[in-house]
């Protein structure tokens, strides 16, 4: 589901959120709605392998379409 995050009328209540939501890093994962397939969820689950680095930190790899992906805590601060 893809959150509108919008001021309305009706819903001066939510406005600093609206504000807060607008203003952070997570607003592309409330606002975008991506294709997600499901041959490429099955591919992940398939594939995946979790693997603790000499940091203590944990990663996730597995492999979708051929494609090595790898997932860390670091790699999703970023992107979100």
């Amino acid at each position: 589901m893809v959150a509108l995050l919008e001021k309305t009328d009706g819903s001066e209540g939510f406005h600093q959120i609206v504000d807060f939501l607008n203003a952070s890093h997570i607003k592309f994962a409330l606002s975008e709605n991506p294709t997600i397939y499901d041959s490429h969820i099955k591919q992940f689950w398939q594939t995946v392998t979790v693997n603790t680095l000499d940091n203590r930190e944990q990663e996730i790899t597995a492999t979708v379409d051929g494609h090595v992906k790898t997932v860390t805590i670091a790699s999703v601060r970023k992107y979100l």
